[in-house]
This record gives structure tokens, sequence and C-alpha cells, in this order.
């Protein structure tokens, strides 16, 4: 009973961490690549 209960909180740590990565992919796809480089924007995101 003990892993059933468990697994909720499980799925919603990983949907949090799967917000937080669409959420950052959408910022960067809107950004201009031009203007700000990937490797910028995700280390002033970090």
């Amino acid at each position: 009973m003990i892993p059933k209960r468990l697994s909720p909180k499980r799925r919603r740590i990983r949907r949090g961490e799967n917000r937080r990565k669409k959420s950052v992919r959408n910022l960067t796809n809107i950004l201009p690549k031009s203007l700000v480089s990937p490797q910028a924007f995700l280390r002033r995101v970090v």
C-alpha cells in the first residue's frame, strides 16, 4: 500500500519538471536567436 501512496507524489514532481522544461523551450522559441544565444538565455534562467 505504501508504493501506491508515494506514486501520486512522484507523478506531481515529474509533471512540475515537465512544465518547467516546456516553459523554457517556449521562451527560447519565441526569443530571436540572433539577439539572444540559447546558452546565454539558459544561464540566465538557471
